[in-house]
């Protein structure tokens, strides 16, 4: 195996435990890959000279490797559209009439923070995996490093703050105009920014570049913090993993139980004055459930595509024997489901919310229209600039001497 192959299954394990920990160390790479053991030592607990962990020739097929051949091409292309499409969802937030939504901002920060974790994984996993390791270099190892945490962490609780602002719409309407406001929602995105970028700021004083005489020069926790970084690592779980998804499901489940309750009793209401009053068949459309669906498929979406990590990851978190070997096999698998999260959220805001495909048609036919008003002045520009044969000089050629009719015949021309 070549040096950024080892890296890259580093980095893939260390990316199973947490945001990218049990931040890169060798131990525990050892511990969730027994392979990786044979790799880079003797094959047993002790450390002795690298060998080969195949004879050369062949390399037999298995789902596995069909599972990282995908992995190695396909997760640039998701991390790339999942950037792209993020930044469309950003500019349809912000340059249509969504904007004035109260719910806006924060699936504006939501688009902002899923970018922001798609660009550290690929500079941590995608790159090093295909032989680039910019991970390596000194400042790049720790800011990166940081920032994948702080993204992460807003990735889990911008849906929280999301689902908390539906929950007083729903069940507190007469305090909605005063708590639920863009204003607001503007302020919470930034306090809880800047709150979660002070209590990860540990991350840049505690790892660093580590040289590892298997591995060579590696991003990893400092040897003299690996203590507290695996309690700081356990706590972590519990404020990313475990208390968001509660926190997710209650909420989601308390919203869709008022919506419910009320469009009974809104279609209760509508059918029996159905004759008297025929235009209030309207107001059901205002129905919390419908209201909030959008807000309902987002977190449902992000809670199945991110469970199987967090499963894996409470595995390692509570127990301290060997990893199973299915675990290891479909961890790929997950972790690809993982970064799906990250990228496809345009297409769902597409599929279940009609004001956004709305206000999607509308962004891109005034881009396109203001694109050939400029097109369309810049060929107008072009034609003043070039000598063009006059149309009609009337005086011009009066006084040269020629008759009205002539002039007129030859603009005619022209």
């Amino acid at each position: 195996m070549t040096t950024s192959a080892n890296l890259s299954l580093l980095y893939e394990s260390i990316n199973s435990q947490t945001n990218i920990s049990y931040l890169l160390d060798f131990e525990n790479i050892t511990e969730l890959y027994p392979e990786a053991n044979k790799t880079f030592t003797g094959g047993g607990n002790k450390a002795g000279p690298p060998r080969r962990m195949m004879p050369p020739g062949p390399r037999p097929s298995s789902t596995k490797d069909v599972i990282n051949t995908l992995s190695y091409y396909t997760c640039p292309a998701i991390l790339a559209i999942g950037v792209m499409s993020n930044v469309l969802a950003y500019l349809i937030f912000t340059r249509t009439r969504l904007r004035k939504v109260p719910s806006v901002p924060y699936l504006t920060a939501m688009g902002v923070a899923d970018t922001g974790a798609l660009i550290t994984e690929f500079i941590t996993v995608v790159l090093t995996k295909h032989g680039i390791g910019l991970i390596t270099t000194s400042g790049v190892c720790q800011y990166v490093t940081y920032l994948n945490y702080v993204f992460i962490f807003l990735c889990m609780w911008y849906p929280v703050a999301l689902c908390l602002e539906k929950f007083i719409a729903v069940y507190f309407p007469l305090r909605k105009a005063a708590l639920c406001t863009t204003f607001k929602a503007k302020v919470v995105v930034i306090a809880m920014a800047v709150l979660t970028g002070v209590c990860y700021y540990y991350i840049i004083y505690m790892t660093g570049l580590v040289n590892n005489p298997y591995l060579g020069v590696f991003c990893s926790t400092w040897p003299e913090f690996k203590d507290e970084f695996t309690i700081l690592m356990k706590l972590d779980f519990v404020f990313v993993r475990i208390v968001p998804y509660i926190l997710l499901v209650v909420l989601i489940v308390l919203i869709l139980a008022r919506g419910c309750e009320y469009y009974r009793i809104n279609s209760t209401t509508v059918d029996v004055n159905n004759r008297a009053s025929p235009s209030r068949n309207g107001s059901s459309n205002t129905s919390p459930l419908l209201m909030t669906n959008v807000v309902f498929f987002v977190v449902l979406i992000m809670l199945l595509l991110k469970l199987p990590m967090s499963v894996v990851r409470f595995y390692g978190v509570v127990n301290s024997g060997p990893v199973p070997q299915l675990i290891i096999d479909l961890q790929p698998v997950f972790l690809y489901m993982n970064r799906l999260d990250w990228a496809i959220k345009l297409y769902v805001y597409l599929i279940f919310s009609p004001p956004f495909r709305k206000s999607f048609r509308s962004f891109f036919r005034t881009s396109f229209a203001k694109l050939f008003d400029r097109w369309g002045q810049g060929s107008s520009e072009t034609e003043e600039g070039r000598i063009v044969p006059p149309r009609i000089h009337l005086t011009d050629r009066i006084e040269a001497g020629q008759e009205t009719r002539a002039c007129l015949m030859t603009s005619a021309d022209v």
